[in-house]
This record gives C-alpha cells, sequence and structure tokens, in this order.
C-alpha cells in the first residue's frame, strides 16, 4: 500500500504540474479559464488510473503481456477524462485524443521494452550466480 501510495503521489504531483500549465496556456490563447477544482478533481482521477496502470504494470504474478495490455487498457480512460475537462479547447479536432492514445502507446513500449531488458539482465546474471555456486559445491564434494 505503501509503494501504490508514493506511485499516486509522484502522478498527482507531476499531473497537476503539466494541468496548471495547460489551463495557463488554454487560457492566454483563448481568455477561457477552466475552473482550478475541476483540474484538481480531474488530477485525482487520472492519477488513480495511472497508478493502477503503473501496478498490473510491475504485476510479477501471472503472464507479463497480459498485464502489460491490461495495464494499457486501465490507462485509456484517462484520455477522455481529460477531454472532458479540458474539452473543445484542447481537443478541436477528434484526431487529437487518438493521437494522445499513440503516444501513451509509444511511451508505454518503451516502458515494456527497457522493463524486459532488464529482468533479462536480471535472470542472466542469477544463472550465472547458480553456476558458480553449483560449481564450489562440487569443489567441496571432491
Amino acid at each position: 500500500m505503501k509503494k501504490y501510495l508514493s506511485i499516486y503521489a509522484t502522478s498527482f504531483t507531476l499531473l497537476m504540474i503539466v494541468f496548471t500549465f495547460l489551463s495557463i496556456a488554454i487560457f492566454r490563447r483563448t481568455e477561457i479559464v477552466i475552473p482550478f477544482t475541476k483540474v484538481v478533481l480531474t488530477g485525482f482521477i487520472m492519477a488513480i488510473f495511472i497508478t493502477l496502470s503503473v501496478f498490473f504494470f510491475r504485476l510479477e504474478k501471472g503472464n507479463s503481456i497480459i498485464n502489460t495490455v491490461i495495464g494499457f487498457l486501465v490507462l485509456l480512460p484517462d484520455l477522455f477524462i481529460m477531454r472532458r475537462t479540458f474539452g473543445a479547447w484542447l481537443f478541436r479536432f477528434s484526431s487529437t485524443i487518438y493521437l494522445l492514445a499513440v503516444l501513451i502507446a509509444i511511451i508505454y513500449s518503451i516502458a515494456v521494452i527497457v522493463v524486459s531488458r532488464k529482468a533479462k539482465k536480471e535472470e542472466e546474471n542469477l544463472n550465472r550466480l547458480l553456476k558458480e555456486k553449483h560449481k564450489q559445491e562440487e569443489a567441496e564434494d571432491k
């Protein structure tokens, strides 16, 4: 639970920084004020989905591909929540939401590749250590 709250706090903080700058940019460009309470509520909800996504992504039980797909599916509602909050000011074209989905998919894919490489290195290291221990045990038996 402590890790979950730490991830939540981090994602909420980063979202609020991005949303603050996004709100300022929308105000300067269109003179439309988005209520701060609406922005904060959006940040709370989106941080929950992001944290659940990270939780599924880091889950070591089960198939890693299925966990990745579930993590990505949990992340998809964030786009619709963001569209509801920033609406027509940010998403003037319907294709914008699909571009954001593709961007999230690319970032997520990079994360999967990095984690899989790290896991492969750990596996190789553990196999090497097991072989060394096995050789030591054989040497002691002789």
